[in-house]
């Protein structure tokens, strides 16, 4: 897939993927593969996958990270000889809430757990809205040569269909289109339009029935 991809020195693979084929990372520009994030959902790794990559690092990243279930074929030395670190989630799909989501993690390398402030720091971005975003882990201290961990993560849409709407008013023909104001609560706290929902009209101009 990256074949002899000289440029490539950090890759991404995201959850869902199960295989890294054969040759998938082989000779990239003579040993420059600094980094790779790989998914719990891998299964299998092809022979010569990382032949003469160069690859330092696995991100290994998931809700249930064992190594030990991937079946890793023959002549992939630099993936053996690579620092993994574990990045387990709490849960990788997280409901969206109307604030930022920062995912609870834990981060791991041979057994045992890293601790936040002293090796790693984190960040999130595109991490307000439904789908995908992003963790940040930056190592430091002792493992600094890791440099950054870029995970992703996904936000799943607000469960609203318990939400109550209020009283919408009726509204005077202006001559434009109109949209009225109205409270939407969910699990008795009000929501706030533009932040945590938004509204849409038809059929809002003339006088007559219309729809929000």
């Amino acid at each position: 897939a990256f074949f002899q991809c000289y440029s490539m020195n950090k890759a991404l693979l995201v959850t869902g993927v199960e295989t890294i084929g054969t040759y998938s990372f082989s000779y990239n520009n003579y040993h420059n593969l600094h980094s790779i994030s790989v998914p719990d959902t891998i299964t299998e790794i092809g022979s010569d996958a990382f032949c003469d990559s160069g690859l330092e690092y696995i991100f290994y990243y998931g809700e249930e990270c064992d190594w030990s279930k991937i079946t890793v074929e023959d002549e992939n030395s630099d993936l053996n000889d690579a620092e993994r670190y574990d990045i387990i989630f709490d849960s990788i799909e997280i409901e969206a809430t109307g604030e930022s989501i920062i995912p609870q993690i834990t981060v791991s390398k041979d057994g045992v757990t890293l601790t936040e402030g002293t090796d790693y720091t984190v960040s999130c971005r595109d991490n307000l809205n439904a789908g995908l975003a992003w963790i940040d882990i930056i190592f430091m201290g002792d493992h600094a040569d890791a440099g950054v961990a870029e995970i992703p993560f996904t936000i799943t849409p607000l469960d609203a269909s318990g939400a109550a709407i209020g009283d919408i008013p009726s509204m005077t023909y202006t001559g434009e289109p109109l949209i009225p104001d109205f409270d939407v609560t969910l699990d008795g706290i009000v929501l706030e339009r533009g932040k945590d929902y938004v509204v849409e009209g038809s059929n809002n101009v003339n006088a007559g029935t219309a729809t929000a």
